[in-house]
């Protein structure tokens, strides 16, 4: 386990032996850039993203990730999908039904309260047929329409596909709170935002 409070947010690693002699791992410490650029992972290595390296200030998007032989992962947080089209970060996801052309397969949104709303685009932008990560819980980034959005109303799916919208109302198939005030002037302008999608489900 991450002991995440030995680091001093300058990218160094994490030294997590403990000082007991059991054979404690490192845990390497950077930006999500820089763990999406690594290539010598293997089936378990560790990361934590820190979101504001250099700085003083610790983020919410802080993260510890581990990888699963394709993707990183956030434990509890995620699952690895595959993409049925190509998706941008951020973007409001279902799992394919009519059309599909294997299993574990995700698309985008395409209707406004749509009830089959499992997750988001985390990470990065990904191309049809690759694995990629699924945020369904926690604290991220949700893709929006333009417009203005407050904090502790909700997202919904928006009829724009794969991107959410506003509401206030409980009953409009909500699968996320949203965390802070935020104007988004383009169609994909990024809001935090709490993931409740189990809620949503049913």
């Amino acid at each position: 386990m991450c002991n995440c409070d030995n680091y001093k947010n300058t990218g160094e690693v994490i030294d997590d032996s403990g000082g007991g002699g059991g054979g404690g791992e490192s845990i390497e410490v950077g930006t999500l850039e820089q763990m999406l650029a690594k290539t010598d992972m293997s089936e378990g290595s560790q990361f934590f993203v820190n979101a504001n390296l250099g700085t003083a200030f610790t983020s919410q998007e802080n993260k510890l990730y581990y990888y699963s032989g394709r993707t990183w992962q956030v434990s509890g947080e995620t699952v690895e999908l595959l993409a049925k089209e190509d998706l941008l970060k951020g973007q409001v996801l279902q799992i394919s039904g009519t059309g599909a052309t294997a299993d574990f397969q995700a698309e985008k949104t395409t209707i406004t309260g749509d009830v089959d709303v499992i997750g988001i685009v985390a990470n990065k932008d990904v191309t049809a047929g690759e694995w990629f990560t699924v945020a369904t819980s926690g604290l991220w980034e949700v893709a929006c329409i333009a417009g203005t959005y407050s904090r502790q109303n909700y997202l919904i799916a928006n009829t724009n596909d794969g991107y959410a919208s506003e509401t206030t109302s409980e009953s409009t198939q909500p699968f996320a709170k949203i965390l802070e005030n935020r104007s988004v002037s383009i169609v994909g302008g990024k809001v935090f935002a709490l993931l409740n999608i189990i809620a949503e489900i049913y």
